[in-house]
């Protein structure tokens, strides 16, 4: 996919003016592009992840290098900047050792041989790393190198870089000691806020200062009248102004007063109106049931907080945006493979919610005899595994860590871990003509696509009557199909191109030999169709006598 978009910039960047083009412009351009290459949720993610500023890392890595041109090359230690020197540091005698790449870099052209590394240092987009790039995809088309390119931008802006979600001041308190004279204490007798009344403020504005006189005066009548009215009562006057003074003060509330003030709360803060409404036994019964049932059992205590991602319980306390984006992205890779093998979105919601219970399977299949080929003379039987892969050697898994401590590591809970390591194998058994078998075949090769930390085998069940042949069988017509695929190739390619020829046929429930022979002579006519497909046929290895027989009984 890398390369895919790599491909697709040098075939547009053309269109736009890269040297006099704004940054915004360029990203526009880059986020167009990929656009047309990921699906909705990963695009998501990407526009995510350059908010965030996540890649950066990787690419001013590259800025660390002093060079004079805008874009240069590096082929075993010689560098350069033009077309005509990467093409004579490849042409010449290379003694050299091959240079360590990176866990980030990406290959193009990982297939040639003896090994050549070309790394270009260039900015993807602009004109001098498009002279380079079609002389270097030239030279990989040659089989003469190995392609790596890696961003390098000669000049930048040192302008403030923003991040989106970091605009947050930090204001530091001031906890430092003050030598304070106590012996000189202001007596600041104008209340701020005596049931609405802000003394002090009254006595600054003019105007205020007015009415403040004029509402004084008043009081001071009302006052007057009322204590001559009931001369009797002057002290209870005192005693209702000394209490205007004391409710001021916070009286702690009792327990009971406290205890349903959330739920007193709620209302008020959804809609004044309601305010009166008062909380029904149901109601608080089920709040409290739900926190009982669901918070505990998560083991959650009061006043505690979690976040859980598609059942997986994330650690807040040390969690930070970076960690939450790959773990966004493992689950987005996942969700999407689930959705290419047919779990569409109506069904998602079911695997992300099933419950996996503790009862465990209590048989197994012994398959070690197949294992990696054994023949039993005796019983004129012969049985083979067909890895598509191996997780110990293939280089596609170099980049997981193969050390067995890390099963002792905590890891999400429900999946398995990428160690590069056959400790888990997956076997499918299968008849390859059977419609139930077809749709496994073609999950196996999802797997295998996606990178399942499985090791991945098959098991052909087919007839070994020396007279059914793949001429008159549509089990053995694709296992000699397979065999002869896996020759010029490897299994899992062979695996993928019989899943493509099978596409056509999958709602069938049968498919016929006579369907198999069109497709094989008309995209490999150069082959005979009676020498992969007849009685004597190189390509018949793998069939079993009663091996259903022999595992299930």
């Amino acid at each position: 996919m890398f390369w895919r978009f790599v491909h697709e910039v040098a075939s547009r960047c053309s269109r736009l003016d890269w040297k006099n083009a704004d940054e915004e412009q360029k990203y526009e351009f880059a986020v167009d592009v990929a656009s047309q290459i990921l699906t909705e949720s990963s695009f998501d993610m990407l526009k995510l992840s350059l908010s965030i500023r996540m890649f950066s890392p990787a690419v001013q890595m590259g800025a660390e290098y002093t060079v004079a041109c805008t874009a240069f090359f590096d082929v075993h230690g010689i560098t350069g900047c033009s077309v005509e020197e990467l093409e004579n540091a490849v042409n010449s005698e290379q003694k050299r050792d091959v240079p360590e790449l990176l866990p980030i870099d990406h290959i193009y052209g990982k297939e040639t041989v003896p090994k050549t590394v070309a790394i270009v240092y260039a900015d993807v987009g602009s004109p001098e790393w498009l002279q380079l790039h079609i002389k270097a995809s030239e030279l990989v088309s040659a089989r003469k190198i190995q392609y790596v390119l890696r961003h390098y931008v000669k000049e930048t802006d040192a302008h403030t870089l923003s991040l989106s979600g970091y605009g947050v001041e930090l204001a530091i308190k001031n906890t430092e000691y003050k030598v304070v004279d106590d012996s000189f204490v202001k007596n600041d007798s104008d209340e701020t806020d005596l049931h609405g009344f802000n003394f002090r403020l009254l006595r600054l504005g003019k105007v205020m200062f007015i009415k403040t006189v004029v509402c004084i005066l008043l009081l001071l009548v009302f006052f007057l009248i009322t204590r001559a009215l009931y001369p009797d009562d002057s002290e209870s006057f005192d005693g209702f102004r000394m209490h205007l003074k004391d409710i001021e003060e916070l009286t702690p509330l009792k327990q009971w007063q406290v205890q349903d003030l959330s739920f007193q709360v709620s209302p008020i803060v959804v809609f004044m109106s309601i305010a009166r409404e008062t909380v029904s036994r149901e109601l608080r019964d089920e709040i409290e049931g739900n926190q009982k049932d669901h918070l505990s059992g998560a083991g959650l205590d009061p006043g505690e907080s979690m976040l859980f991602l598609n059942g997986i319980n994330l650690d807040i306390d040390s969690l930070d945006m970076f960690q939450l984006v790959d773990v966004i992205k493992q689950e987005e890779r996942v969700a999407c493979g689930f959705f290419n093998m047919g779990f569409k979105r109506e069904y998602l919601s079911i695997l992300v919610g099933m419950d996996f219970p503790d009862d465990k399977t209590k048989y197994a299949i012994d398959y070690r005899d197949a294992y990696p080929m054994a023949s039993f003379l005796k019983k004129k039987k012969s049985f083979r595994i067909l890895f598509l892969n191996n997780l110990d050697t293939d280089r596609r898994y170099q980049h997981w860590r193969n050390s067995v401590k890390l099963l002792l590591e905590p890891y999400y809970p429900g999946m398995i871990r990428p160690i590069a390591r056959n400790l888990f194998n997956l076997v499918f058994i299968v008849d390859p003509a059977d419609r139930e078998s077809r749709n496994l075949m073609k999950i196996a090769h999802s797997f295998f696509k996606h990178e399942i930390p499985l090791r991945i085998g098959f098991i052909f069940v087919v007839s070994n009557d020396e007279n059914v042949t793949g001429v008159n069988d549509s089990g053995v017509a694709i296992l000699n199909l397979f065999n002869f695929l896996a020759i010029d190739t490897s299994y899992h390619e062979a695996l993928r191109i019989v899943n493509e020829m099978l596409d056509h046929y999958r709602v069938q429930d049968k498919i016929e030999p006579v369907d198999i022979k069109s497709w094989f002579e008309s995209n490999y006519g150069d082959a005979d169709y009676y020498d992969v497909f007849g009685p004597k046929s190189d390509y018949d290895n793998g069939r079993k006598v009663n091996f259903a027989s022999h595992y299930f009984s």
